[in-house]
């Protein structure tokens, strides 16, 4: 997005920056291309659950203010946190906040501040302008995106950026991923292993389908939750894109040591992993024992 008009929240920010000793008053166009972005760019969510985004700038030498506006569909998420100004770039800095608006009607979330007395902040790196919790009202996606104006010094002048390039990002929920049976297994040959023949890992296998009656493809896995001598834990497979319908096996390698810490038997379970990318997953809470036993050994 390009902007080369200061919003009227920005023209009264640099009114007060002009106010201020070492500010002079004169307002010109700079030819830095600032960048702002959502992280994450993806989030996933079922309805009552909660998540954190940050919006960051970068490419902005002598930032001085900026004018931030957060946008989603309200009947999807709402914003229930939002941190301004306690642990943003401008925290710890004489600034002023000229808008901090938050409002869930129709799903904004907005940010205008300005730094006071000639100060800036160095945004040629990323930095975090905005932090927001958001929560997951409804079950239809939504775009999140941004508007904004940023505003720099260039020698010593207040400058409004020109180019300002803004990430589109999306809050999608996620698909519904069937567990099948046999649920999950042991690679054949594999159910009892030996520390003698240096065998030190076992291949898990979990089945699993993207429900038929989804209206668009998705991806998905499991959790294997294991429970062996040294305690649980959690091991992801792979991750599966699918068609509705269609029905696929995952896989995961569970390692160990080569030693008698090792020896004794391992129960497991598993459990969905619903994705709308290969890494913006959620978990499922549903744990499905192996129809063809859960379990394996670990012998001397």
């Amino acid at each position: 997005m390009n902007t080369k008009t200061p919003s009227s929240v920005l023209i009264l920010a640099l009114t007060l920056i002009m106010i201020m000793p070492e500010a002079p008053p004169i307002l010109a166009l700079a030819q830095t291309t600032a960048m702002v972005s959502i992280n994450p760019c993806f989030s996933v969510g079922d309805p009552g659950s909660i998540f954190q985004v940050e919006v960051d700038i970068s490419g902005v030498p002598s930032l001085v203010a900026y004018d931030l506006s957060f946008e989603f569909n309200p009947v999807s998420l709402n914003a229930t946190a939002v941190d301004f100004d306690a642990s943003t770039v401008v925290a710890g800095t004489s600034h002023f906040n000229v808008a901090t608006i938050v409002d869930n009607s129709i799903g904004q979330v907005r940010y205008a501040v300005t730094l006071l007395g000639g100060n800036v902040v160095d945004a040629s790196g990323t930095v975090t302008a905005l932090k927001l919790t958001l929560q997951v009202v409804g079950t239809q996606d939504s775009p999140i995106s941004i508007a904004a104006q940023i505003v720099q010094l260039v020698n010593g002048v207040p400058t409004t950026v020109s180019n300002v390039i803004v990430s589109s990002c999306r809050f999608v929920v996620p698909p519904t991923i069937l567990i099948v049976p046999p649920n999950s297994d042991v690679r054949p040959g594999q159910r009892l292993r030996r520390i003698s023949k240096a065998q030190d890992h076992v291949d898990l296998l979990g089945y699993i389908q993207l429900a038929p009656n989804s209206t668009r493809p998705g991806f998905g896995g499991v959790v294997f939750d294991i429970v062996g001598p040294n305690g649980e834990v959690q091991v992801f497979s792979s991750i599966a894109f699918m068609f509705p319908g269609n029905s696929t096996t995952v896989t995961a390698s569970f390692s160990y040591p080569l030693d008698s810490s090792s020896i004794g038997t391992y129960n497991y379970s598993v459990l969905a992993v619903r994705c709308v990318t290969t890494t913006a997953c959620i978990q499922g809470t549903k744990a499905y024992m192996s129809l063809d036993g859960p379990f394996f050994k670990v012998k001397a």
